[in-house]
């Protein structure tokens, strides 16, 4: 993850950046894909403005855009609840992807139980015809890492994806098991 801790009138002091960069870094216990954070720090220095300490944050998660601000009275504190509720909406952002994953998987049983339900009806219809490769597929293989191919896998529907693993640049194939979780078979 990418922290870029910027100044707005005010000077970002090591003490400051250090304690944002801390505060950021916890974000990723929760959901590893965040790529960047960007974070803004500035002050307001009309006197008649009590909460003149302000804190944008905005992050790139897994492609989507997510963004805060917080005013206080106190840079520590508006940091500490800026932070905060990113993390609440990285969370919601979260839940959100394992829900979805979970009813792609549940589609994706429904239909697989339909076919081997035909396949097998069509066996006890008639003779055994020899089995041929009825569809081929070419693509490009982009770079991810395996819990985006998952949930790329779980949109498509599919039972499996091969896809370039990002931390190895191998072709990896990731798969849906029996019992729910994941399977990942590596190439050397």
């Amino acid at each position: 993850m990418q922290i870029v801790v910027k100044g707005r009138n005010m000077e970002i002091t090591d003490a400051l950046r250090e304690y944002v960069e801390r505060k950021v870094r916890h974000l990723e216990r929760h959901f590893g894909n965040i790529m960047e954070v960007q974070v803004i720090l500035s002050t307001n220095k009309n006197p008649s403005v009590e909460l003149n300490q302000d804190v944008e944050l905005s992050a790139l998660v897994n492609g989507v855009f997510m963004g805060v601000e917080e005013h206080d009275d106190d840079m520590y504190r508006a940091i500490d609840e800026a932070v905060d509720k990113l993390d609440r909406q990285v969370n919601r952002y979260k839940e959100r992807i394992q829900e979805k994953a979970e009813l792609k998987y549940t589609q994706a049983m429904s239909r697989a139980e339909e076919m081997l339900e035909t396949e097998e009806e069509e066996e006890e219809g008639g003779p055994a015809q020899p089995q041929q490769i009825v569809k081929r597929k070419s693509f490009i293989l982009k770079p991810m890492f395996p819990e985006d191919a998952a949930i790329q896998m779980d949109d498509l529907g599919h039972t499996f994806f091969v896809f370039r693993n990002a931390e190895t640049e191998s072709i990896n194939v990731i798969y849906r098991r029996q019992d729910g979780n994941y399977g990942l078979i590596e190439t050397m």
